[in-house]
């Protein structure tokens, strides 16, 4: 069964926007961030903080209502990369330099050492890529494959 929706269009100004979900308080807790002011917004397995001023979506077509947050997998949330590229810092990040070959080795999809647990911003130079997971000295990589190269 799919999750019941936080809310499918974002609410009026008498309404008061649903809480995000436990699983997605959770993760943004472990990952260290504190969001700007906006509005939880869900759509599907998505999660997104919409500006305070965005008006009502109704009727409208809408690819992103604002800052992608996560993907709900069931109970576990599974944080977007565009909150990596807009994070800029987290509880744990993984600092690589752009001649080193675990950067070249990132971007093409492949793990890499590291220790540490759970959700790491991998950065280059200081600007975020992506995620990665690690557990077991390695770091899973979680950057989009559509984004890898060859």
């Amino acid at each position: 069964h799919p999750p019941p929706p936080l809310q499918s269009r974002l609410p009026g100004p008498t309404k008061q926007p649903a809480p995000l979900p436990k699983p997605v308080q959770s993760l943004l807790k472990e990952l260290g961030l504190d969001l700007p002011e906006g509005i939880p917004v869900r759509f599907g397995d998505r999660c997104f903080l919409a500006p305070p001023e965005l008006p009502t979506l109704r009727g409208l077509k809408v690819l992103r209502p604002g800052l992608e947050l996560v993907e709900l997998r069931r109970e576990l949330a599974v944080p977007a990369h565009a909150l990596a590229l807009w994070a800029g810092e987290a509880a744990a990040c993984c600092d690589l330099s752009a001649e080193d070959p675990a950067c070249a080795a990132y971007l093409n999809g492949q793990t890499l050492p590291f220790e540490g647990k759970g959700w790491t911003l991998v950065r280059v130079d200081g600007l975020s890529l992506g995620w990665g997971k690690a557990s077991n000295a390695i770091l899973k990589n979680h950057y989009p494959k559509g984004l890898r190269t060859l």
